[in-house]
C-alpha cells in the first residue's frame, strides 16, 4: 500500500505543474498583439434640420475630440478598431448619441442632423413674417416681407426683425401646426399665437399678406393681387389684430398667359406695392414705436431703392 501511494505522488508532481501551466501561456500574452495593428477612421458632416451645413459642432469618439469646420465635415483618424459611442453636440441643439462601427483599415463615412433647441424666450423682438394660405401666396407673401426689409419700410434695427423661414420652421414643427393656421386672421387661437411668441421670443408681430385673383374680361385676363401689413401683439389675454397698411394693383393681359407668365407678372406687382407701402411710411412708419429712436425719413437728396427682380412679358399685340 505505502509502496503504491508513493508512485502515484510521483505522478501527481509531474502532471499538475504542466495542467496549470497550459493556460499561463495564453494569458502571459501582449494584449496589443490582440488587436490589429491597423487604425481606422471617421469622416463625416452635421447639418441642420433645414440641410444646412453646421459649423462648430463637437464630434467625440474613443478618446479624440474634433470640432466641424465651414461646410460642417470632420475627420477622425487613428481610431480602433470595434465599435464605439460617439456623440456630436452644439450649443443651441439637441446632442445626437450613437454607437458606430469602425473597421481596421478603412474610412467610415458618416452624417447626422442636430435637431435645433426650441424653448420659451423673453419677449423682446418685434418680428416680420410673410404668410399665406396656398403656396402661390405664400411665395408671393415672403416677397412682399422682403420688399418692405430692403426698402427699408422694416428696417432691421433693434428690436425689429425679419423672421426668415429658416428660423420660423423649427417653432412650426414644434407647435405642430401650418403657419398659416397660427397666423389665421378670422379665427386666431391664442394659444397657438402665444407658443409661436413664446418660442421666437416675439412682444409683437408684422404679418405681410397678399391675395391674388386672375378673372377673364373680354378677350384679355384682369390680374389682380391685393397686399397688406397686420400687427399681432397678445393683450388681455387675446389676440389684437390691427392692419397697419393695404395695397392693390391689377392690369390687363392676354388671354394666352402662361402660368409661369402670370407668376412672374404678380411678382412685379407685389414689387410695386412694397415701394407703394415704404413711400406712405417715410413720414410715419408705424414700427418706431417699438425703436428706441424714431425711424426717420430719408434726407433730402436721397432716395429709396427698389428692385425689380422680374419683368413682366410684352402684351401680345
Amino acid at each position: 500500500m505505502v509502496r503504491f501511494t508513493s508512485w502515484l505522488l510521483i505522478g501527481l508532481t509531474f502532471w499538475i505543474p504542466s495542467v496549470l501551466a497550459a493556460p499561463a501561456k495564453v494569458s502571459a500574452k501582449p494584449p496589443s498583439q490582440l488587436q490589429s495593428t491597423e487604425n481606422a477612421a471617421l469622416l463625416g458632416q452635421i447639418r441642420d434640420e433645414q440641410g444646412n451645413p453646421l459649423p462648430n459642432a463637437t464630434v467625440r469618439l474613443w478618446q479624440q475630440q474634433v470640432t466641424t469646420d465651414a461646410s460642417g465635415s470632420f475627420v477622425l483618424e487613428g481610431l480602433p478598431p470595434g465599435r464605439w459611442p460617439l456623440t456630436i453636440s452644439r450649443e443651441g441643439y439637441s446632442d445626437h448619441k450613437s454607437r458606430i462601427w469602425l473597421v481596421s483599415g478603412l474610412k467610415t463615412p458618416f452624417s447626422a442632423t442636430l435637431i435645433k433647441l426650441i424653448t420659451p424666450q423673453e419677449w423682446t423682438r418685434v418680428g416680420l413674417v410673410g404668410v399665406g394660405s396656398l403656396p402661390t401666396t405664400d411665395l408671393l407673401a415672403q416677397s412682399f416681407a422682403e420688399g418692405l426689409v430692403r426698402n427699408q419700410a422694416f428696417p432691421q434695427v433693434k428690436p425689429l426683425v425679419f423672421l426668415n423661414r429658416d428660423e420660423v420652421m423649427p417653432v412650426v414643427r414644434k407647435i405642430a401646426r401650418p403657419l398659416y393656421e397660427i397666423l389665421d386672421h378670422d379665427r386666431p387661437d391664442v394659444a397657438l399665437v402665444r407658443d409661436f411668441f413664446d418660442y421666437l421670443g416675439l412682444k409683437a408681430l408684422a404679418v405681410a399678406r397678399v391675395d391674388m385673383l386672375t378673372r377673364q374680361q373680354g378677350s384679355n385676363n384682369k390680374l389682380s393681387s391685393y397686399s397688406k401689413v397686420e400687427l399681432w401683439q397678445i393683450k388681455d389675454g387675446r389676440v389684437e389684430i390691427r392692419t397697419l397698411i393695404d395695397a392693390g394693383r391689377s392690369e390687363e393681359q392676354d388671354a394666352a398667359l402662361s402660368k409661369a407668365e402670370a407668376d412672374q407678372i404678380y411678382r412685379f406687382q407685389i414689387g410695386y406695392m412694397a415701394a407703394e407701402v415704404t413711400k406712405n411710411w417715410l413720414s410715419n412708419n408705424p414700427f418706431s414705436a417699438f425703436t428706441e429712436t424714431p425711424i426717420l425719413p430719408p434726407l433730402p437728396g436721397q432716395s429709396t431703392n427698389v428692385t425689380v427682380e422680374l419683368v413682366p412679358p410684352k402684351v401680345k399685340p
